[in-house]
């Protein structure tokens, strides 16, 4: 997969071609992954946005949410990363959660059909955490690496979930 990074060449917001080292708006299923790095400025997902995953590493700027967005594969975090905007992060897919210590502060949802979700490290949000799956849905991790919830719980699903290893904190 190659990076498709965010260059804000032409304006702040993500739908626009021309802000990508790709020239392309990152999509599911294109085999690149949307990336901010240190050279990103600011990013605003301004439209509906799936990627096939999403790499925060060295991402200096605020990624504003003014409507949904939605990672397919792997997800990775930093913890200085800016945040803003009130728009839930779907995890759409397996894929590996990787945090570096970042709290999510707004709604995540884990949704998918026969998807398995891999925490790296201890995943946080402060948001309201959704499961909804049509088939199955394993979360894996360990009782270091786990998925901590602290801002509620909700479970729309048609059939069964597997825990797999991850541990589940619930304080909220």
């Amino acid at each position: 997969m190659a990076a498709n990074v965010f260059t804000g060449a032409i304006s702040v917001n993500s739908n626009v071609a021309g802000n990508w080292s790709l020239l392309a708006v990152p999509l599911t299923g294109d085999g690149n992954v949307a990336t901010w790095n240190a050279t990103s400025p600011n990013c605003t997902i301004n439209a509906a946005f799936a990627c096939n995953g999403a790499d925060f590493t060295g991402y200096t700027g605020t990624l504003t949410r003014t409507s949904t967005f939605a990672c397919n594969g792997n997800l990775t975090l930093i913890a200085a990363l800016l945040t803003a905007g009130a728009g839930t992060l779907t995890m759409n897919g397996t894929g590996t959660i990787t945090t570096n210590g970042y709290t999510w502060g707004n709604g995540f949802l884990f949704a998918g059909t026969s998807a398995t979700y891999t925490f790296a490290d201890p995943c946080n949000i402060s948001g309201l955490t959704t499961f909804s799956y049509t088939t199955t849905m394993t979360l894996n991790g360990s009782a270091t690496n786990k998925l901590i919830m602290s801002g509620g719980l909700t479970v729309s699903a048609s059939t069964g979930m597997t825990l797999g290893t991850a541990d589940l904190n619930i304080t909220g």
